[in-house]
């Protein structure tokens, strides 16, 4: 069930095995001398994430249009065909077919690392996901009250995570909203078709502002704002405005 705006979460107990295993992390690579091959050949942290390669993916698409814009064809045919092949792979190594949602993958052997977050929908941007696929993710995730549909969407965790944490804390992205998260998703819902539900992300994001100003990221419950003041991710809003405009 979806936790209270007062849930009570152990945050010092997690927050002391976060700081001990980023310890752990930072040591191994300290007596590799953070050489990057050693580290990979370790394989004590290696972790694939879905944000990463699905941004990797878009920037793949913005290169082939810049390439198509000053005439060199095939430097755009190249980078459009990278940028199928690390679609193709996200659809094929981080989706989950039981859950509807994708996942970070580690180690040598791709292990799904199953923490549902707002990041397991940003591959909705990719065109390479089918129509049918984008619906059930939205059908299943977005619009649930259990997980992301907060009264100020979207989490940055599901709220039917163990690890969600609504409030403000050092250990960031352990559930508040954030405006960035908002407007990337913002994009993906329109890229697929989803004209009401970008517009709540929109309408969520103007409500934020409006109650608690320019923040770094928010309470999803309460809308209360924390972080860094006058943060210009919040600005995003703008780029939201116009799109919604058009």
């Amino acid at each position: 069930m979806r936790p209270s705006p007062s849930s009570a979460v152990n945050l010092p107990d997690r927050a002391a095995h976060y700081e001990r295993s980023a310890a752990k992390v930072d040591a191994s690579n300290f007596l590799r001398q953070y050489d990057l091959p050693r580290i990979r050949e370790r394989g004590a942290f290696l972790v694939r994430e879905v944000a990463f390669n699905t941004i990797y993916a878009c920037d793949l698409r913005a290169l082939a249009d810049l390439c198509s814009a000053v005439n060199l064809p095939d430097r755009a045919a190249h980078y459009e065909r990278s940028a199928a092949r690390a679609g193709a792979a996200i659809l094929r190594l981080m989706y989950d077919d039981d859950t509807a949602a994708f996942y970070d993958i580690g180690g040598r052997t791709n292990a799904s690392l199953k923490v549902l977050t707002a990041m397991s929908l940003f591959p909705l941007l990719l065109p390479e996901m089918s129509k049918d696929m984008a619906g059930e993710i939205v059908r299943r995730h977005l619009s649930n009250p259990d997980e992301f549909a907060s009264p100020y969407p979207i989490p940055s965790v599901a709220m039917s995570e163990r690890s969600f944490y609504a409030k403000e804390t050092f250990a960031l992205w352990r559930g508040p909203t954030w405006p960035v998260i908002n407007w990337f998703l913002f994009k993906c819902l329109c890229a697929k078709g989803f004209k009401r539900e970008a517009s709540i992300l929109h309408q969520a994001t103007i409500d934020l502002i409006e109650k608690s100003g320019f923040r770094e990221y928010y309470n999803p419950f309460t809308g209360e704002g924390y972080g860094a003041k006058s943060f210009t991710w919040s600005g995003l809003v703008i780029d939201m405005d116009r799109a919604a405009a058009d």
